[in-house]
């Protein structure tokens, strides 16, 4: 059927940017509106003071609750690829494909090669390791691969595609990796150089979502970063470590800490914006296509309103 709505009120139409965002934003109210509900359940702790006890229901909690709005995200963004004009759940960039493999593999690659690459210049400039024994915080650990996805899901799902169809690539990658750093400046110890980093990264993540037509190798990038992160040095952005090996002290370095980092963790050292702007140039070469999202995509573009004589003929002509 043509595209009717897009024919004559283009600016209504489902295609519109804002208007996928919008619908998104609907979507995920449910989720939303019952955390608020639940929030006192979130806050507050049972009896009349704080104690280790209480202090770890509390973040429990706060985990759940997070996690099932990063849940709530992904959902949302599925639902929304598959409710547009000629759309399918495949457009959302979710789904697993052939594809799927060689993504998280780069992006796991990636992750582990400049962690890697940060812990020798560290150690090389003088850290102190300490040796520390194998500790793990499942519901913590899972809570931070969680949100890890889900910040992928909402600055580089729905939010990216819509921009990016509105204003372009460049302008919507940088778009979303400004809202991204945006949300790291109330985690503790966060500086200047830490939100540049976290900037460059997000231009990273971003790329990658562009170029693959994928989420997978943005979403494994951002997990095995944290990961290896809170594992080898403690800090994950100012966060206490989830899991640890080593604990490689960069604070220990008889050099400015705006070199490797301070408390906020290896992000806020001038050694990862380095690394970050050098995967920038070297990635492309590696982000392979996926074609069954590309195409998927593709069929929502045509159903777009610029596109309307186009649209139209070939409904008509089917």
């Amino acid at each position: 059927m043509p595209n009717t709505l897009g024919r004559y009120m283009p600016n209504f139409s489902p295609s519109q940017w804002y208007m996928r965002i919008g619908r998104w934003l609907v979507y995920c109210a449910p989720m939303v509106v019952l955390i608020i509900l639940v929030a006192p359940l979130i806050t507050e702790t049972p009896g009349d003071e704080w104690n280790d006890e209480n202090l770890m229901l509390s973040n429990i909690r706060a985990i759940v609750a997070q996690s099932l709005l990063y849940v709530a995200f992904a959902v949302a963004t599925i639902i929304e690829a598959a409710r547009l004009p000629g759309g399918s759940s495949v457009a959302s960039g979710l789904l697993t494909s052939r594809q799927t493999p060689h993504h998280t593999g780069i992006g796991a690659l990636v992750a582990t090669g400049m962690i890697t690459i940060t812990a020798l210049a560290t150690l090389a400039a003088g850290a102190q390791v300490h040796m520390v024994e194998f500790s793990i915080q499942p519901i913590f650990l899972m809570g931070l691969i969680i949100s890890s996805m889900g910040e992928e899901v909402l600055f580089r799902g729905t939010v990216l595609q819509a921009l990016q169809q509105r204003f372009g690539t460049y302008a919507a990658v940088v778009i979303t990796s400004a809202l991204f750093a945006s949300v790291h400046l109330g985690n503790p110890y966060v500086e200047p150089l830490a939100i540049a980093s976290t900037f460059a990264v997000g231009l990273l993540l971003g790329m990658m979502t562009v170029l693959t037509s994928s989420l997978w190798m943005s979403m494994t990038f951002h997990v095995v970063w944290n990961v290896l992160s809170s594992a080898l040095f403690g800090e994950v952005s100012g966060l206490p470590p989830v899991v640890q090996i080593l604990d490689i002290d960069t604070t220990s370095i008889p050099l400015p800490s705006w070199m490797f980092g301070g408390n906020y963790g290896i992000e806020s050292g001038v050694i990862t914006l380095a690394l970050t702007l050098l995967a920038l140039w070297f990635i492309p070469k590696y982000c392979k296509l996926d074609p069954f999202t590309r195409a998927a995509r593709y069929r929502i573009d045509i159903w777009h309103p610029k596109h309307n004589e186009r649209s139209t003929s070939a409904s008509t002509m089917s």
